[in-house]
């Protein structure tokens, strides 16, 4: 079961996809507690794909983080991918 959510700790929250619920696998962001506060959304697309969306000054900010299969990766995966 794909898991998506976040994990609040003192310091930071991390904001993940995976397939993982205490977060080990899959992708996701680290944000410090200060920059937390500039966060304005995050999309978990696939266990693969999210993006995080952060506040600017000027202009808001997208990150993509992307987890490709390897080229030894199994012929189905990078297909599916």
């Amino acid at each position: 079961m794909e898991s998506k959510g976040s994990i609040r700790k003192v310091k930071f929250t991390l904001h993940y996809s995976g397939n993982d619920r205490q977060g080990n696998r899959g992708v996701g962001f680290i944000v410090s507690k200060k920059a937390s506060r500039s966060v304005l959304g995050f999309s978990p697309v696939s266990e693969r794909i999210c993006t995080l969306r952060i506040k600017g000054k000027f202009h808001n900010i997208t990150f993509v983080n992307v987890y490709a299969p390897i080229e030894d990766s199994v012929d189905e995966i990078v297909d599916e991918f």
